[in-house]
């Protein structure tokens, strides 16, 4: 999430752009580490590139959901749903009058936490060269030239982020890939502002951001392979500052992921010990649209960005024959480069699920549109939709302690929400019992986020996003399909026995060709979550027989 006000040092004010400004509702009257009753845990979790969760407190005879206490996969089953039509939409999905039928695929109890999406980041000098040209151009492989003289070692382990709307390089990460020593830093300075303060970092010159997944580092010699790389060049970051801002992250943002389709694979965690420390991620690669190694998911859900008029990657630069005081010189950077679009707009996008639905007790909140936010391992409700869906009405049943980017701490209530529903196709995706902290974020479009959609939902999935481009060249959407309970194709008996075999052939036949509403119809045999026994779940049995 990176979503602000920032000032440049000549005094412009870019409103609504680039840092998250977070409202925490600080719980009152509760002491946590004198409460009888209440546990205190160490935690270190993301919710925004500038905002990490240091703790969790929570009821001492209660077992809260991790990520880190799950032993097996959460099994997904086939449900109908009742769904409010959409103003205007008459798809299949909500076709008809209020009450219209849909399928939906359930998830129950999802973790308070999910992935990091880390990956190696480097870079390089490659920068137009040209005065005035603030545009950030695609590059499918490493341009330019690296800065140090060991650029397979000289790497950044960054994060991949769609809630940040700017590129972020750490201050010591700068250091290690030579940016420093390349005069790539200017002294323009940007302001974060956290809940109770604010820290300053500074703009880089145009240059050349490249990644990959944490497979491109060899595991026994920590070399990174740069062949899978892609990125961008003359880009301007935003740049820690060593003495001011030294915690922030670095992070590949929205200016990168609208170009690619990402793929992001939770069956294949890859794990990589840097400085001492094991690091896991999901298996993460950046294709080309049109790549034959983006995987065939079946169950999509439609994106759109926010706002939707965005035609370039850009930095304002510093116009000297405007009267401007350029400090680092005329048509240099004086901010990092983000999504530019329309005069009317705000200068970003990022992207937002088309329909989002909650329901706790008798109370609805319905047609919201909730970011998509890979830098968040924790899903977000805003005070209104906490209000519209009555939490209060009980304590909460957790809190968080926030720390930002000035290292002050505040407190935000948790509750486990009855149900937050995705519109996708297919079938909805659909969750229950979902832990969900109440935040205020900053919209780009003024106001306050309805909500943003952390990596706690996704775990349980394969999925890839698909950027789309900018200004309409394409609807950006996300597709996905389901990592199996156990063994895929272990069907039968019911909850599997651990191989595949004869029974689960059995079974697979006895369902073959139901749907949802048939007589014969089995939820497990429905390998590949699409609503109907077929030819795609035979051959998921086939490819894991005697397994």
């Amino acid at each position: 999430m990176d979503i602000g006000v920032m000032k440049n040092k000549n005094g412009y004010s870019w409103p609504h752009m680039l840092v998250a400004l977070l409202t925490v509702v600080i719980a009152q009257g509760v002491v946590f580490a004198e409460s009888s009753g209440w546990e205190r845990k160490e935690v270190n979790w993301r919710v925004s590139r500038d905002r990490q969760i240091k703790a969790i407190y929570y009821p001492a005879d209660q077992n809260i959901p991790l990520l880190e206490n799950r032993t097996e996969r959460k099994p997904v089953h086939l449900e109908q749903r009742t769904i409010v039509p959409q103003a205007g939409q008459t798809s299949a999905m909500t076709a008809g009058s209020a009450g219209a039928m849909a399928f939906a695929n359930v998830i129950n109890s999802p973790p308070i936490d999910g992935f990091v999406p880390y990956v190696v980041v480097a870079a390089t000098d490659a920068s137009s060269g040209e005065l005035y040209d603030m545009d950030a151009y695609t590059e499918y492989w490493v341009t330019g030239n690296y800065l140090t003289g060991s650029p397979q070692t000289d790497y950044a382990i960054g994060i991949f982020d769609t809630g940040s709307s700017a590129h972020i390089i750490n201050a010591y990460d700068a250091e290690i890939m030579g940016i420093y020593d390349a005069d790539l830093v200017t002294s323009i300075t940007v302001t974060i502002l956290g809940a109770t303060g604010e820290a300053l970092a500074l703009v880089s010159q145009p240059l050349g951001f490249f990644t990959d997944g944490l497979s491109a580092i060899d595991p026994d010699t920590l070399s990174a392979d740069d062949s899978n790389m892609v990125g961008q060049s003359n880009v301007a970051t935003i740049v820690g500052d060593i003495i001011e801002s030294p915690n922030l992250p670095t992070v590949i943002g929205s200016p990168l992921a609208f170009f690619f389709t990402t793929v992001i694979k939770n069956s294949q965690p890859v794990t990589r010990s840097i400085d001492g420390n094991a690091i896991t991620a999901p298996d993460i690669h950046l294709y080309e649209y049109n790549d034959s190694r983006i995987p065939a998911y079946t169950n999509k859900i439609f994106l759109e960005l926010r706002p939707s008029t965005g035609y370039a990657v850009q930095f304002m630069p510093c116009f000297e024959d405007l009267g401007e005081t350029c400090p680092e010189g005329d048509g240099e950077p004086t901010t990092p480069s983000v999504v530019f679009g329309s005069l009317f707009d705000v200068p970003q996008s990022l992207f937002f699920a088309t329909r989002t639905d909650l329901a706790h007790g008798t109370r609805t909140s319905q047609q919201k549109k909730f970011m998509l936010d890979t830098g968040a391992q924790i899903t977000v409700v805003s005070e209104s939709q906490a209000g519209e869906l009555e939490l209060y009405k009980n304590e909460p049943n957790f809190f968080v302690e926030i720390v930002d980017v000035t290292g002050q701490s505040t407190i935000a209530d948790g509750f486990y929400i009855d149900s937050l529903e995705i519109s996708a196709t297919p079938a909805w995706l659909s969750f229950t019992h979902v832990p969900a902290i109440v935040l205020n974020v900053d919209s780009p479009e003024g106001g306050v986020l309805e909500g943003i959609l952390g990596t706690n939902l996704f775990i349980d999935t394969d999925f890839y996003i698909h950027g789309g481009g900018l200004y309409g060249q394409d609807q950006p959407y996300l597709k996905f399909a389901f990592l199996p309970a156990g063994i895929a194709g272990d069907i039968a008996p019911p909850g599997g026995d651990g191989l595949v075999n004869i029974l689960d052939l059995a079974a697979l036949a006895n369902a073959w060709l139901a749907n949802p509403l048939s007589s014969n119809w089995n939820s497990q045999a429905d390998m590949v979550s699409d609503g109907i026994i077929n030819f795609r779940d035979f051959a998921v049995l086939a490819q894991n027989w005697l397994q």
